[in-house]
C-alpha cells in the first residue's frame, strides 16, 4: 500500500547534452516538499516546480 512520504529522499541531478536536447535537471526530494529545476540551454528557458505533500504543485516557466 502506498502512503504519503514513500518517495525517495535526496537530490538527483543530471546534464543531458546531445543532438536533440541540451538541459540540466535538478530534483530535490525532502518530504513534504519536492523542488524541480530544469534549465534548457538550447531553448533558453528555466522551468521551476514545487510540490507539497505529493499533491499540490506550483510551477512557472522563465524565459531567459
Amino acid at each position: 500500500m502506498w502512503k504519503i512520504g514513500d518517495v525517495n529522499l535526496g537530490i538527483i541531478a543530471m546534464k543531458i547534452n546531445d543532438e536533440e536536447l541540451d538541459t540540466i535537471i535538478i530534483n530535490i526530494n525532502l518530504f513534504p516538499v519536492s523542488i524541480f529545476l530544469e534549465k534548457h540551454n538550447d531553448m533558453n528557458h528555466l522551468e521551476m516546480r514545487m510540490t507539497i505533500f505529493n499533491k499540490l504543485t506550483f510551477g512557472t516557466f522563465v524565459h531567459l
